[in-house]
Order: C-alpha cells, then sequence, then structure tokens
C-alpha cells in the first residue's frame, strides 16, 4: 500500500489537489531520507521555500509525525506540501535509482538549504505538551476498523451538495465541565466539484435558513437555539456579541442531541483548536451499544493492600458474564471524554453509560485506572472517601467498607435553658434549639452536611437516610422553625421558634415522632388522666392526676404551669411533660374555677353541676356516694311536682306557674340562687309573689327569725310591683324604699321591701347591714355590667335566698352570665377573668361547643326559661319559610359589578387599616350589596322601573293574599324599597296602610288595619314597627330584607302571631341566591346556634364580624 493511499483519509480533497499540483510541477526536493524520517524543501511557486519533517514508526512505513513550516500548516495541522511530499516518497520509491528534479539545479539546491535553515531558525518551537494530550494524539493516529472518515471528493451524494459540515467535540474545553464544547465547521464545495477551505460556520438566522439539506438544518436549528440560550445576543449602540460558531450543549440535551450529531457521519473530535482538522477522528453512534461501570475492590492480603479497578461492560452485563466470548469490555481509562448526561467519547466512537451512583469511581478511575490502599491506611481512606460526596452515591461492598444496617432514624430537638444561650439571646422572644438525627445510639447534627458518616465507636460507615430527615426538617419549617440569622453569632444553635407558638411546635413534632429535650431532661407526652371526686362537710374535692410514660403530673401543678406561661411541667421523676393543651383548653378553665388545696381542688356545693359536667366529659372519672347523690338531687328538679301557691294567694297559677313556682321551692331547698328567664309577660312576678307569700305563711323553725325581703326593681315598675302585691297577695306588707321619705320607714316590720337599682347604690352602706331572707333583682340584665356600681352594690347584699328575674340574661355576650351569677351564687364561676377565658372565643370550633355544652348543663339547674310558644298552647300555629329568587339579567350584572368593586376596596382597606379600623367601608359595601339584591332601584333612582326578583314575587304573592281576603304586614328596612312598593300596589289598585319613622298618628294607622276589611296590606319600615304595636288581623307576614339580628325578624313576626290570634301565621323572608342576603342567613344560623347554647334574646352579629365572615359575605 503507497504512503498517500494509507494517509489519504487525513487531508482534505482541496489540500490533496494542491499538493498534486506541487509535486507534478516539481516544486518538491527530498534532501535527506532514512527510514525513520525524510526532510524536504517545498517551494511555492513564488520563490519561497517550506521545510516538511516526516517522522515515522520505527520499523514501520506509518507516518508518526509529520511538520511544515509554512504559516497555513501552524494554523490548521495540515498543508498542500506536506501532501506534495508524501507523493514524491511514493514516486522515490517506484524509481529509486533514476528519479531526479528537472526543475531544481544544484545552486538552487544550495539556496534552498540556506533558506530552510534560516526558516527553521525563525520558526516557532512547538510548546510542551502534558503526556495525556499527546497519547490522546497518538490514539488518534492508530488505525481503526470505523468508516466514518470524511468520504472520497468525487463521492455522488457531496456533488449534489453546495457545502459539507463539521461538528467536532473539543476534548479540552469539555473535561471537568458538564457542558460539552461543540465547534461547527463548514467546506464550502467549487463550482469544479472540490471543496474549499474548512472555515468556521457562523450560528444565525439566515445561515441556517440556508442549508438545503434537512437533516444538517434541522440540527444546526437546534444548535442555534441552545447557543441563543447560553448566551442571548445584546446590542448596545454599536456593540454587539459576535455570531456565534460553537456550542456549549449542556447535560439536558445531550442524550437527545450527540447520538443525532453522530449518526450523520459528521461528528469527530479533536484535543484542542491547535489540533489541525485533518487530525480528526469521525465518531460512530450504536443504539445498543450501552456500557456499564464495574467497581471493583480486591484485597491482596499477601501484598497487605486493597487494589481498586474498574471496567465498562457492554449491554448491562454482569462482571460474571464477561468472561463470556461474545461480551465486549474495556478499560474505563478507554475513555477521553465523559459527560454528565452518561455519554462517553471513546477514540473511535460515541456510546452510553450508565452512570448511575457509581458516577463518582468512574472519573477517578478514568485518571487513575487503578488504586492502591495499603490495609494500614483502610480506614484512613475509608474516612477520606466520606469527603468526596461523588463516591459516596455508590454502595461499597462491605468487605471494604462495613456499613451499619437498620438503625433506626429518630429527628431530636433540643431546647436550651437561657443561661446555656449567648447573653444577647437571652431576653429575647424566642426559644432555641439544637437538631441531631439519632441512629440507634448514634447521634448526627443536622448542620453535618454528609450523607455517610464514619462511626469511629464501632469502626463502621453509616449511610445517612437523607430524603427522611429532609422531610423532618421540612416539617420542622412548616411548624415555625426559622435558621437563625448570621447577625445572632450563634453557630451552635439550630433553630428558633416565637416563644408563644413552642407548645404547639413541640406537641406537634412529638406526633411526628420527634424526640424533644427541656434543658437537658427528656419531654414526655401526657397520657392517661385520672380524675375522681370525694366529698367534704361543705365542699367537694377534686383529685386528679395525668401519666406521663409512668411520671405523675397533679392537676393544680398542670394549671399553675399554663397560667404561668409555661410549656412544660415537672413531673414527678425529675422530667419534663408536655402540657396536655386539648385537655386544659377544654376543660382546664373549668377545673381553675374552684380553689386550690395542696394537689386537689376544692369546690362549693353551688359549683357541683359545673364539676359533675366536667366529670362527665371525662373517662373512667370516679365520685363518691356523696356527690353522687346531691348531683342526681340537682339533675332532678324538672321532675318535680307542681306546687300550689298559699291558700292565702289571691288568684290562680297556670300550670307553668305552678312549676315555676315548685323550682322555686327546690333552689330554697338547695340554699342556691337562680335566674327566672320566662319570656315577657308570662308573669314572672306573680310567681316571686306566690313564693314570698309561702315565706311568710312558712312555720319557722325554732333557730329561725321572719325577715324582710328587698326586691330592687327599675324605678317605671315600682308601682307595677306595688299594684300586683295588693292584687294577688294582700297580705304581704310592701314597703316603698324611694323617695325621699324612704328612711322613716321601719324596715325589719316589712315583708317586702321596694327599691330602684339607684336608690341602692346610694344606700348599700346602710342595705348592706340588713340581713334579708330573699334578695330579688327584677330585670336583672341591669347588672350585666359586673363593673357598674350597681352590680357591685347588688352583691354586698346580705341574703338567705337570691333570685333574678329577667327575660333576657344574656343581651351582648356570654360574659354577661358572670355578674348575675356573681350575685346569685358568689364563687360559682370562678373568678371573672377564669370565665372571660372560659367564654372566650376559641380558634377551634370544636372546642368552643364543648366549653358551652358543659356551661350549659351546669347552668340549666339553676335557670328556667318558658317561652310562648312552650308554654301558651292556645296560640295558633305559626309556619315561617324563606322564599328564594333568582335575579333577572340586568340586576345579576348590576350586583356582580358591585361585588367585585367591594371585595377589591375592601382588601386594599383592610391591608392598609385592619379590619377593626375598616368597619365603616364594610358597613356601607354591605348596605350596598343588600340594597342591590332588594332593587337596583335603590341604588340608581333612575332604575324603580326596572325588574326585579323580589318586587315581582311580592306582587304576585299579595295580589293573591287580597283576592282570598287574607291579610298581609310588609317589613323592609328601607323605606325606599316600600316606597317602589307602594307605586307597584297603586298602579294595580290594592289599598294599603303605611307605617315608618315619620308617621303620625301611629294608633289610628294600626286602628285602620286591624278593623278596615277592605284594607288586606300594612306597609311597615322594621324599626318603626318592629315592636310595640299588636297586629293580629294579619296572618301573612313578609319581610323583604334579612337583617343581621334575627331576634329583630322574630319581633317583627310576633306583630301578628301573639295572644289575641286566632288563625295560624305564616311568615315568609324574601331572598335572592347567590347574594350577600343568603350568606346572611347561614351566618344568623351559626351565631344563633351558638348564643342559645347557653341563653339569649339578643347578639348581634355585625359587632363580632371576622375576616372570614366578611369573606363569606362578599363570596
Amino acid at each position: 500500500m503507497s504512503l498517500a493511499t494509507q494517509e489519504q483519509l487525513y487531508y482534505p480533497s482541496k489540500i490533496r489537489s494542491r499538493g498534486r499540483d506541487y509535486f507534478q510541477f516539481g516544486f518538491v526536493t527530498i534532501s535527506e531520507r532514512t527510514s525513520e524520517k525524510v526532510l524536504a524543501i517545498v517551494e511555492n511557486g513564488s520563490g519561497d521555500f517550506y521545510d516538511v519533517t516526516i517522522d515515522f514508526v520505527p520499523g514501520t512505513k506509518d507516518i508518526e509525525m509529520a511538520e511544515c513550516s509554512c504559516p497555513y500548516y501552524e494554523g490548521t495541522g495540515e498543508c498542500k506540501h506536506l501532501w506534495a511530499t508524501i507523493l514524491q516518497i511514493d514516486a522515490d520509491d517506484k524509481k529509486p535509482a533514476t528519479h531526479t528534479n528537472k526543475r531544481l539545479a544544484p545552486q538552487a539546491a544550495n539556496k534552498a538549504t540556506t533558506v530552510r535553515r534560516s526558516i527553521a531558525k525563525r520558526a516557532p518551537k512547538s510548546p510542551s505538551q502534558p503526556d495525556w494530550m499527546i497519547e490522546l494524539r497518538r490514539l488518534a493516529k492508530e488505525p481503526t476498523t470505523t468508516t466514518n472518515f470524511l468520504p472520497p471528493a468525487n463521492s455522488s451524494d457531496l456533488i449534489s451538495r453546495r457545502a459539507q459540515f463539521w461538528y467536532v467535540i473539543d476534548i479540552s474545553r469539555s473535561v471537568n465541565k458538564d457542558s460539552v464544547a461543540i465547534d461547527v465547521m463548514t467546506q464550502q464545495f467549487r463550482a469544479n466539484g472540490e471543496l474549499g477551505v474548512i472555515k468556521e460556520f457562523r450560528l444565525d438566522r439566515d445561515n441556517v435558513r440556508e442549508i438545503k439539506d434537512p437533516i444538517h438544518a434541522r440540527l444546526m436549528q437546534q444548535l442555534l437555539d441552545i447557543a441563543t440560550a447560553n448566551s442571548p445576543t445584546h446590542s448596545y449602540g454599536y456593540y454587539s456579541q459576535p455570531t456565534p460558531t460553537s456550542v456549549d450543549m449542556k447535560p439536558v440535551v445531550q442524550s437527545a442531541l450527540l447520538p443525532q450529531l453522530a449518526k450523520t457521519g459528521r461528528l469527530c473530535w479533536r484535543l484542542s483548536t491547535q489540533v489541525p482538522m485533518e487530525d480528526v477522528k469521525f465518531l460512530a453512534w450504536d443504539d445498543n451499544a450501552v456500557w456499564e461501570p464495574v467497581i471493583e475492590f480486591i484485597q491482596k492480603p499477601k501484598q497487605k493492600e486493597w487494589i481498586i479497578t474498574g471496567r465498562l461492560l457492554q449491554n448491562s452485563l454482569t462482571a460474571s458474564e464477561a468472561d463470556g466470548d461474545l461480551q465486549q469490555t474495556r478499560p474505563i481509562a478507554d475513555m477521553m471524554l465523559m459527560t454528565t448526561a452518561g455519554i462517553a467519547v471513546f477514540p473511535e466512537s460515541l456510546g452510553s453509560v450508565r452512570l448511575g451512583a457509581k458516577e463518582g469511581w468512574v472519573r477517578l478511575l478514568q485518571r487513575k485506572p487503578e488504586l492502591r490502599v495499603a490495609l494500614s491506611d483502610h480506614h484512613l481512606f475509608l474516612k477520606q472517601v466520606l469527603q468526596t460526596p461523588a463516591l459516596l452515591q455508590m454502595t461499597l461492598p462491605p468487605e471494604f467498607c462495613p456499613q451499619r444496617q437498620g438503625a433506626t432514624l429518630k429527628p431530636r430537638l433540643r431546647l436550651l435553658a437561657a443561661d446555656k444561650l449567648p447573653q444577647t439571646l437571652r431576653h429575647m422572644r424566642y426559644v432555641f434549639g439544637v437538631v441531631d438525627f439519632l441512629y440507634d445510639d448514634f447521634s448526627i447534627p443536622a448542620r453535618n452536611r454528609q450523607n455517610v458518616v464514619w462511626c469511629e465507636a464501632s469502626l463502621e460507615m453509616l449511610r445517612r437516610d437523607s430524603v427522611s430527615e429532609a422531610e423532618h426538617l421540612k416539617s420542622l419549617a412548616e411548624l415555625g422553625g426559622q435558621p437563625l440569622p448570621s447577625c445572632f453569632n450563634a453557630p451552635d444553635l439550630d433553630v428558633q421558634f416565637v416563644s408563644s407558638t413552642t407548645a404547639n411546635v413541640v406537641r406537634q413534632l412529638m406526633d411526628l415522632g420527634w424526640e424533644v429535650e427541656a434543658e437537658g431532661a427528656i419531654v414526655k407526652r401526657p397520657g392517661s388522666f385520672r380524675i375522681g371526686v370525694t366529698s367534704g362537710l361543705d365542699w367537694f374535692e377534686l383529685n386528679a392526676d395525668m401519666d406521663f410514660d409512668g411520671a405523675t403530673a397533679a392537676l393544680p401543678a398542670l394549671l399553675q404551669a399554663i397560667k404561668s406561661g409555661q410549656h412544660f411541667v415537672t413531673l414527678s421523676d425529675g422530667s419534663y411533660g408536655m402540657l396536655p393543651e386539648e385537655w386544659l383548653r377544654r376543660y382546664g378553665t373549668i377545673a381553675s374555677l374552684g380553689e386550690v388545696d395542696g394537689n386537689a381542688i376544692r369546690f362549693k356545693p353551688s359549683q357541683a353541676m359545673i364539676l359533675d359536667a366536667l366529670l362527665d366529659a371525662q373517662n373512667n372519672a370516679t365520685r363518691d356516694r356523696g356527690f353522687k347523690a346531691y348531683c342526681k338531687k340537682l339533675r332532678d328538679f324538672t321532675g318535680i311536682k307542681s306546687k300550689a301557691p298559699p291558700l292565702s294567694f289571691q288568684g290562680e297559677l297556670r300550670d307553668y306557674q305552678k312549676e315555676g313556682l315548685s323550682w322555686l321551692h327546690f333552689l330554697n331547698e338547695f340554699r342556691l340562687g337562680g335566674c327566672l328567664a320566662d319570656d315577657m309577660g308570662l308573669g314572672k312576678t306573680v310567681q316571686v309573689l306566690s313564693l314570698l307569700e309561702a315565706r311568710r305563711t312558712r312555720r319557722l323553725k325554732s333557730d329561725e327569725t321572719r325577715r324582710p325581703s328587698l326586691v330592687v326593681v327599675p324605678k317605671s315598675l315600682i308601682f307595677n310591683w306595688t299594684n300586683e302585691a295588693a292584687r294577688f297577695t294582700p297580705q304581704l306588707k310592701v314597703v316603698n324604699y324611694t323617695g325621699l321619705e324612704r328612711r322613716g320607714h321601719e324596715l325589719a316590720e316589712a315583708d317586702i321591701i321596694l327599691t330602684t337599682y339607684g336608690t341602692l347604690r346610694q344606700d348599700i352602706v346602710d342595705l348592706q347591714k340588713t340581713q334579708f331572707d330573699y334578695v330579688v333583682l327584677d330585670e336583672a340584665q341591669a347588672i350585666k355590667n359586673s363593673d357598674s356600681q350597681a352590680a357591685k352594690a347588688c352583691r354586698l347584699l346580705k341574703a338567705d335566698h337570691r333570685l333574678a328575674m329577667t327575660g333576657t340574661p344574656v343581651e351582648n355576650h356570654l360574659g354577661e352570665l358572670w355578674s348575675l351569677f356573681e350575685f346569685l351564687n358568689p364563687g360559682m364561676l370562678g373568678a371573672s377573668s377564669a370565665f372571660q377565658k372560659l367564654t372566650a372565643a376559641s380558634n377551634n370550633e370544636e372546642d368552643k361547643i364543648a366549653a358551652l355544652n358543659t356551661l350549659a348543663k351546669a347552668l340549666r339547674p339553676f335557670m328556667l326559661r318558658r317561652t310562648k310558644q312552650q308554654v301558651l298552647t292556645e296560640l295558633p300555629g305559626k309556619t315561617e319559610q324563606t322564599l328564594y329568587c333568582e335575579m333577572p339579567p340586568k340586576q345579576r350584572k348590576l350586583y356582580n359589578e358591585l361585588r367585585d368593586y367591594y371585595r377589591v376596596q375592601l382588601s386594599s382597606k383592610i391591608k392598609e387599616l385592619g379590619l377593626k379600623r375598616s368597619k365603616i367601608h364594610v358597613l356601607e359595601a354591605l348596605l350596598r350589596l343588600r340594597q342591590a339584591a332588594c332593587h337596583q332601584g335603590l341604588i340608581d333612582s333612575k332604575r324603580q322601573n326596572e325588574d326585579s326578583a323580589k318586587l315581582d314575587a311580592i306582587l304576585e304573592q299579595l295580589t293573591q293574599i287580597a283576592g282570598d281576603g287574607h291579610k298581609a304586614l310588609v317589613f323592609s328596612q328601607f323605606t325606599s324599597l316600600l316606597a317602589i312598593v307602594k307605586k307597584k300596589l297603586d298602579k294595580i289598585g290594592i289599598r294599603y296602610e303605611y307605617l315608618d319613622g315619620k308617621s303620625n298618628r301611629r294608633q289610628e294607622i294600626v286602628s285602620r288595619f286591624q278593623t278596615d276589611e277592605k284594607c288586606p296590606l300594612f306597609l311597615i319600615s322594621m324599626k318603626a314597627g318592629g315592636h310595640g304595636l299588636n297586629l293580629t288581623a294579619a296572618d301573612y307576614v313578609f319581610i323583604l330584607d334579612p337583617w343581621w339580628n334575627p331576634a329583630v325578624e322574630a319581633q317583627a313576626v310576633d306583630r301578628a302571631h301573639r295572644i289575641g290570634q286566632d288563625r295560624h301565621v305564616f311568615a315568609y323572608r324574601l331572598i335572592c341566591k347567590d347574594t350577600v342576603e343568603e350568606r346572611i342567613l347561614e351566618m344568623q344560623k351559626d351565631k344563633k346556634q351558638l348564643a342559645e347554647s347557653i341563653v339569649s334574646a339578643d347578639a348581634s352579629l355585625i359587632s363580632s364580624l371576622s375576616a372570614e365572615d366578611l369573606t363569606l359575605l362578599l363570596s
């Protein structure tokens, strides 16, 4: 084989063509030739001469190195002078004895020699190269079986194309990087079919658009997209980034794009840009060639060392299968480049490598094919491996690296005492802690970032469960755990919590399996609760303690800990217990109503039902015989038979009044105070007078003295009590202790002393000196404010028995009950602050209901309330119904626009001012939305004639009612809405009466409606006619718009449904669907249930409007 045939694949056709010209013109002179080297001088046709040196591999005709002194060679690594010399060598081999150069005379030869020597002196010396680069260049010159070299110039498939493309992997720019450097080159075909000079291909849209080959066009577009994404072109005036000619291919696209480039036959590699393009190797790709790294750890006991080596097996073969004849294996060191995407560049091909967890070891053995570790350095080597994260991904053989297996992970939080903290952190509102992870008995600080750690005690490696640890740390962060700011200068602390959240955080962490320490002691979870009651002479004693994994804490200690704001309680064994906050939240306040006596809590007899309600909520609670008997009597009071009034009572009590009298005697028997809370008009005064008459006529015991009773009433009721007493109990001696002459009465001789709250405040110093039989407060809501002078004066009075009378024991909030019962049964509901905690709104609805149910159960024997519906069975029935209306499109459009507008506006206002300071804006928004739901004419007076859902519905109903001979009341809070209804009624000719706050001669208007059969309708504003009217002529009631307080609506309905009504009453509320009105009904229901869980006559919703309520209303 000739030298030219052997080397032609390394020289482009253009260079071979020009070199052939030089050879044919006789421009080549062989000045020296041996079996290992050829020196030649080549003229360029212009009088210049260049030195050519060709070195051969000893004993062969293979070229090891070829160099030329011409500038083109220095830039590209190949030239026409070299190819001309190769042709001359072949020609000399064919005619060794006779060949001479016709053009070169001896004088010219001498001149050329001189020029060669001169040029040689001027030529720069080749820079020193690292050994690995020299070895790879030699490897690139070795013969290969691949056929993916540059095709011959006369190949028909190239002639039809305008250009030839090159995709060149630059090894030096890709080593130890995650991207692969790809240089894009091109050779243009000349008109004669020959290829021109290899040039850089500039990646811009115009150049890519001109590519005719669809495969290269697609690939070039992808490379352009990558180049653009990596370095977008930005222009700054006259300056802009140059168009790229190379691409840094990121791992995300390597696996998909490199194989595509290889399949074109134009993907090649070179060590650097200094390597001539004639020296590059084209790379093949085999879809089935997948290489699996095998890392081997071999112990050599005789040599006292470990040897670590590796190889690549094709097609995922195991090490044992690699011994077969059909399997391929090669050293890891064969890879010139391994990308982070697992693509290996071998000298002749690309291949996919399943790196997985072995990547670190593969890269290590790629640089150092064999590692030798002395046995004496074994553990030191393993420790060093722990400092190299890339090597820790692969599980090492147990014989080489002993590993702890099956270790149980448990996260731990250690909270530090204040005296253990740096001085700057001791007074902050934070709790600080250290986090570590326990693997059995081995502790690893959370700040240790090593995935695998060395256990020095057991000489084992422990692989951490990083996924579980991360989940635990995530849970810690979600619960409010925050890293310390660097300015704290506390590197030994891991986490901080806001002090107020610590208890909740610790409890939830323990629920998640964390171990928690506080001040060096383990925090234990609360377990079972042991609770019981024993009876004393005039008290009941509550004994309770909680178990904490064998240790205990008494209930007083738990209550004191939570009162002091502590998160933990000291247990009997010195450890700490997590406060049982759920139990304490629900029942702790009730338990704290008693008085602490050592490790027990004492309760008064009046508190027996509170204590009993507390025990009912516990499992396995114990009660002694005395407590059970006492509670049974209290619970059974409703079963007491009706007790007749004394014979001297003038009149006859209804059955429910007799039951009330029996209840009053029941309270007297147990020496307990109580509240008679019957509806107004059911005769509370008569029932109490019957009791006081019975007290007057009773037979006194030997040690008993007859005492007067004090009745405190509002000033307006003095004469009512006087008249009622004269009518029903004429033998009772009643003294009117009011006015300027009140001090002249002999109080000890009176049976009843009537006074007012104002007089009581003035004369409390004198009145508190008297021991009364009964103190009765009528309209007892007068002392709802416990800090008022009236309430304080009433509590100073001395009496054997106490009663309260009111139809509304709770008007605004449940805190009013404390003031009432502090008068009735002092100390029964504990301190005011404790009761406020008990009745305060809780974020937990379940806890709130539980507390209220417990309170209601405890207070039930002390309050008696009957409504008209319960006791006046002769009153006709009442049916209440909600009529839902669908708004027409125009009205719906207006409503939605207003809703969206106010939703945005209120959100901005609340962010700026807060909900409390934004109430005026909230009220305005809700007013407008309610008006829009009623009729668009309330928003825009020009739209009063438009259709409205409610207007259409009410007119249909009223027309039918009037035609059937019935009468109806129509209530609205908006007089402007009633005005629209009036116009419609006038138009269709239906008579009506009208009443609002501006109406005169109210009684005349009411009388006309009541007596005129031709007037079927009464339009009434809610404020003007919601109370004080008797309108029993009507048997239909319509409420056009709902309001926050359901009691207001109930009062409106009661204008028709009251004593004197002889027909069934139908009440209808008109509600527009999907509006604020529907949301108001939902809130009414929730709030009403809460208020009525004890007893209530009025509970305004707007005063307690929350952010959640507002969101619901605007939804």
